[in-house]
Formats: structure tokens, sequence, C-alpha cells
């Protein structure tokens, strides 16, 4: 098997001859046709997104390293479960054919925390008390 910079891995079919009968060996992983984007996103969007891969036999199913926050499909649909905490998250996507040959790739996810950009107003309604207070000290200082 080879692996290339991003991860990935690949390899070749060969054949075997048993008994007088030609045997073919499948030792092809899936090859990758769309690999979406990192994502970077607030912790109050849901995360939605697709791999694809193909495979000279068949693919039989799409999965991750954790499955804490995110999930993969068979067909390849990748979501957050619930929510997920602010964070950054390093996820091996993999892809196995029918014949059990597998390619993977990483994939990052970013959630940060929404900032409010709201202005907080305090407001201070002193009492008879205060007031006397804050005089006496003007008192003081001067």
């Amino acid at each position: 098997m080879k692996y290339d910079s991003s991860n990935n891995i690949n390899s070749t079919t060969f054949h075997v001859e048993v008994y007088g009968y030609e045997v073919v060996v499948d030792i092809t992983a899936p090859q990758w046709i769309d690999i979406p984007p990192n994502i970077s996103v607030d912790n109050t969007t849901n995360i939605v997104t697709d791999f694809n891969a193909t495979d000279e036999t068949a693919i039989d199913t799409y999965f991750l390293n954790s499955t804490a926050y995110f999930n993969i499909n068979s067909s390849g649909w990748f979501w957050n479960i619930s929510y997920v905490p602010v964070g950054n998250y390093t996820l091996n996507v993999s892809v196995n054919d029918t014949s059990n040959n597998i390619n993977s790739t990483i994939f990052w996810v970013e959630v940060y925390g929404l900032v409010d950009t709201d202005p907080l107003l305090y407001q201070y309604f002193p009492t008879e008390k205060h007031i006397f207070l804050y005089y006496h000290h003007l008192i003081l200082l001067s």
C-alpha cells in the first residue's frame, strides 16, 4: 500500500491463477471523488456535508475514528450528532470497499463560540443612603 502526503492510501489489483482458474484479487482501495473542505462553524450551527468515493468493485461503508459528536452514514453523509463543544476536532474519515480495502483522509472541524455583540446596559439607581455617602466622600476628599 502507498500513502500520500495527505495520508490517503492507494494500492493495485493483481491476478492469481489457482487450479487453472484465473482469480481476480481486489487490493485497490476506493478513490476519493469529493472531499469537502475543512469546516469552521459557530457552536449553534449544525454541520452537514458529503464525502464521495468510487471503487471498481463496490463501496461498502464510510466510517469515522471518533463518533462522540459526529456521524457518517454508508452513503458518505457527515453530520454532527448533537451540540458540539467549542474546540478543534481532527477526524479520520475512511471508506472501505466490499473487499475490505480502505482509504482514509483527515478532516478538521473547528467549532467556535459566538461573541455577543449587543452592548450590556447597566442601570444604577442609588438609594438615598448611597447618595449621602457619595457626598460625604466628596467632602472628605476636598
